[in-house]
């Protein structure tokens, strides 16, 4: 795989995101916050959406690079939570290439990486070193 600084990673796209998989994941996990099961109400009574488990926009990511550079390829990622993901949205992973080397013999990219949630925000940011030979 011929791999350049500023190359683009392919995006990846997933929706909508459902309760199901919430609720799913929250059973995996054991995580029984109630924002993963119900819908939430605010003081102003105004009702928003399920909010999705941090470990799933994680993933997401994962999804994007292990696509581009195959099973087994992420050394290392590092995130930053920025927003929430809800119920409904569709998310869209992407990045891009930053840096090029040799680590242990191996070739591997550095790369920032990005998920961005339905009407543009920023949900997680952050960086990824794979694999790429």
């Amino acid at each position: 795989m011929n791999i350049n600084v500023g190359d683009p990673i392919p995006t990846w796209s997933h929706g909508p995101v459902t309760a199901e998989r919430m609720a799913l994941m929250a059973a995996i996990l054991r995580d029984p916050n109630p924002i993963h099961f119900e819908p939430v109400t605010e003081s102003n009574g105004e009702t928003n959406s399920r909010i999705n488990q941090g470990p799933l926009n994680v993933g997401y990511i994962a999804n994007m690079l292990i696509d581009w550079t195959g099973p087994a390829s992420i050394k290392r990622l590092k995130v930053r939570f920025v927003a929430n993901v809800f119920e409904g949205d569709y998310v869209e992973a992407s990045g891009v290439v930053t840096a090029t080397n040799s680590d242990d013999g191996e070739e591997v990219a550095e790369c920032d990486v990005k998920l961005i949630r339905s009407g543009g925000d920023l949900v997680l940011t952050g960086t990824a070193t794979v694999r790429v030979s």
